[in-house]
């Protein structure tokens, strides 16, 4: 029964610790995300932990110089046109080299 009030006395600050994770967590994808070249280098699991360290350098440099870093975004939507377009384009650039070396 101690237990199991114990458990339910600190309910509250671990819901309200588990909606800032939530909410941390949000906020570090949306960096990762900006802050990708291409769809191939926000999703490579291999580069994930320097990438995050990076972001929290340049997020300590922000937090000293609020506009010196970043320059303008694009928004979430705006940066995956960007890359499906691009991934298009190689897409078809290489289907076209395909049927040029079947016709040789």
């Amino acid at each position: 029964a101690h237990a199991h009030a114990h458990a339910h006395a600190h309910a509250p600050r671990s819901s309200k610790w588990m909606h800032r994770l939530a909410s941390m967590a949000r906020r570090l994808e949306e960096a990762l995300f900006r802050s990708a070249r291409s769809l191939e280098e926000y999703e490579d699991m291999a580069t994930l932990k320097q990438r995050l360290q990076m972001l929290g350098t340049a997020w300590g440099m922000r937090a000293r110089k609020p506009d010196a870093l970043y320059g303008q975004q694009l928004s979430r939507a705006e940066q995956l046109a960007r890359w499906y377009e691009e991934d298009a384009k190689q897409r078809q650039q290489q289907q076209q080299q395909q049927q040029q070396q079947q016709q040789q």
